[in-house]
């Protein structure tokens, strides 16, 4: 089964469909999460702040890779996918129920050596870098082209 069937089988499950005003849109291709995970180059000790899950299937990357990956969800309906999810077996692996633009970074993650990853609505794009702290490495991907961007507060 392709990444394209196992999305299209989840959301068929949750009678999920994805809401543009939350910008949500999911990956579909494997070739781009290999990619991600490139661009990350992830170390065993590395912390993971990710942006948006949706279904998980670049946060069961991440939570192989990292020592710690906290993921912030804003959608109740993929947060109860997420629990339900093979992640909840992996120690490392954080879930919170919020909107990323109002998360206290500081108060979740309290080390600054911490990797932002996430696939970005615009909108919260502009806002984001006022809310992240100084000195994190921000990842992330809008649509249809890859960003790399480092905020420094």
């Amino acid at each position: 089964m392709t990444l394209y069937d196992e999305v299209r089988a989840a959301l068929r499950d949750l009678e999920f469909r994805p809401r543009k005003s939350r910008g949500q849109n999911f990956l579909v291709h494997e070739r781009v999460l290999d990619s991600i995970m490139g661009l990350l180059d992830l170390a065993p000790q590395d912390e993971v702040l990710e942006i948006g899950p949706g279904l998980g299937f670049l946060t069961l990357r991440l939570v192989e890779k990292a020592s710690t990956v906290w993921a912030v969800e804003v959608d109740g309906a993929l947060v109860d996918w997420l629990k339900r999810s093979s992640l909840s077996e992996h120690a490392s692996f954080h879930l919170v129920h919020n909107d990323i633009l109002t998360v206290p970074f500081d108060e979740l993650l309290p080390r600054h050596k911490v990797k932002l990853v996430g696939n970005l609505p615009y909108s919260c794009k502009r806002k984001l870098p006022n809310a992240s702290p100084a000195g994190r490495e921000a990842k992330t991907m809008e649509r249809f082209r890859c960003g790399v961007r480092c905020t420094d507060g």
